[in-house]
């Protein structure tokens, strides 16, 4: 029952000695052969066990040299680690102090860079404000002198028109009845004459002061360049037609300009009038216009007395400004291109003029289209 190897083996040995001792050998036999049966098994078994012992035991050997050898890896690999950490601590310390020394050199080189740029800050706005300055001043400069070339312009083209007017008025009133009707004419003309001066200096010294202190208004619109020719050029076709002087204009119906309208008549009508004061009788002056991109070119040409270069380089500028006698010993007041320059560069334009003494002059405005 309990399947015991051993048992069975003593059991079979001594039913052996039982039936040998009876005379039955047969079954001594057989009892006898499975006692030695079992034997030669559990022998076999107990050598089995034996090597699968020793087997297990050089095994374990081997283990346990394994662990061993392990184990000594393992102490070297924590004696490396430690010394690591210990490396790399001292490592971290040096990145730490290298960290501090830079931050330190960085934040010394940051002040440094920030008080440079807050000193040449203030040597910039020191320089600026000095330009400033300097700007200022000649700009203050500059107005003085405008002022006194103004007053002193105002001072001599009143004088001279007013003095003839009450020179005239005084031998009319007081001789009329012993003057001739053709001195009487003659009187009338040059009264004429000086009023009309007097009204022109009177007329762009308004319209000047009225760009200076920025009371005049500008509104650009769309104009057919041809109808603002036509309207100038019939206000100064007696004024033409008195020196027998003929004025050509070949603008095409389809050029427009974006102007306003009332500063731009002034313009051409200064310019015009100009052409006509310099041109000798009989003589021609031609209006053109022509589209570029997004512009137009207005050239107003006159074959007139023309101006020298020295002359030429002080049109437009007040301080440089100069009068001088038509063709027909016509007045000027020297303020009229000024005005011109003045309302051209509102209406986004600009002016500019050619001449060669004794050929003519040629005046060109570009306005936007």
């Amino acid at each position: 029952r309990t399947n015991s190897g051993k048992l069975l083996e003593l059991t079979y040995l001594a039913l052996h000695d039982y039936y040998s001792a009876r005379g039955h050998f047969k079954e001594a036999l057989q009892n006898y052969n499975q006692h030695i049966k079992i034997r030669d098994s559990l022998i076999a078994t107990t050598q089995r066990e034996a090597i699968w012992q020793a087997s297990l035991d050089v095994e374990m050997n081997e283990k346990v040299e394994e662990i061993r050898k392990i184990e000594g890896e393992v102490e070297t690999l924590r004696t490396e680690a430690q010394l690591k950490s210990i490396q790399l601590e001292q490592q971290r310390l040096q990145r730490n102090f290298f960290a501090a020394i830079s931050i330190f050199i960085l934040v010394l080189a940051i002040g440094s860079i920030y008080g440079y740029i807050i000193i040449r800050k203030k040597n910039s706005n020191l320089n600026e404000t000095n330009e400033k300055l300097a700007k200022s001043e000649d700009e203050l400069r500059k107005t003085v002198q405008t002022k006194d070339k103004l007053f002193s312009i105002i001072a001599h083209d009143l004088r001279s028109p007013f003095t003839a007017l009450i020179g005239l008025t005084e031998v009319l009133a007081k001789q009329a009845e012993e003057l001739k009707p053709s001195e009487v004419s003659e009187y009338g003309n040059l009264i004429h004459e000086s009023s009309e001066k007097l009204l022109n200096l009177i007329e762009n010294l308004l319209q000047w002061s009225r760009s200076q202190t920025g009371r005049l208004k500008i509104t650009p619109k769309k104009l057919h360049l041809k109808d603002v020719v036509t309207d100038v050029l019939s206000t100064l076709q007696i004024q033409a037609e008195s020196k027998s002087i003929k004025i050509q204009s070949s603008v095409a119906n389809e050029i427009s300009i974006m102007a306003d309208y009332d500063s731009i008549t002034a313009v051409l009508r200064n310019l015009v009038s100009n052409a006509i004061k310099f041109t000798e009788p009989k003589g021609n002056i031609r209006i053109e216009a022509e589209r570029s991109d997004d512009k137009v070119i207005i050239n107003i040409s006159d074959s007139g007395v023309g101006i020298s270069q020295k002359n030429l380089a002080k049109l437009f500028k007040l301080e440089d400004s100069f009068s001088t006698k038509g063709t027909s010993n016509e007045a000027g007041t020297g303020l009229g291109l000024i005005v011109c320059k003045e309302f051209v560069e509102k209406n986004k334009g600009s002016i500019e003029a050619t001449s060669k003494e004794g050929e003519g002059t040629t005046f060109t405005i570009t306005l936007p289209s």
